[in-house]
């Protein structure tokens, strides 16, 4: 994201982004963060860790806050994620916790 300036102006601020992101933090130091798409009657979520942090085993913990956050509040009846293919740490957290691969886009 830091290589977009544009983009991490707006993710950082939070009239910019919108409510369909959402800050996970620690004190006032952003540690990860929650993306929500409405596509139908699917939700997409695509979620990001600070690297720091990875690794360590949160992802299951944060992952399935994500999940019940998003039924609290939404209720969808499909939930889909996207990662970039390099993330292989991540694509295995997800199918680990029952994703599966549907579509790989270039």
């Amino acid at each position: 994201m830091e290589e977009d300036e544009a983009d991490l102006v707006a993710f950082l601020d939070e009239k910019e982004r919108g409510e369909f992101v959402f800050s996970v933090k620690d004190e006032e130091e952003l540690i990860a963060f929650l993306m929500i798409e409405h596509m139908g009657y699917s939700m997409d979520i695509g979620l990001g860790m600070r690297p720091d942090l990875t690794g360590q085993g949160k992802g299951v913990t944060f992952l399935k806050a994500a999940m019940c956050f998003l039924r609290m509040n939404d209720e969808p009846k499909q939930m889909t994620l996207s990662v970039a293919t390099f993330n292989k740490r991540a694509i295995k957290l997800y199918k680990r916790m029952g994703f599966r691969t549907s579509r790989i886009y270039m």
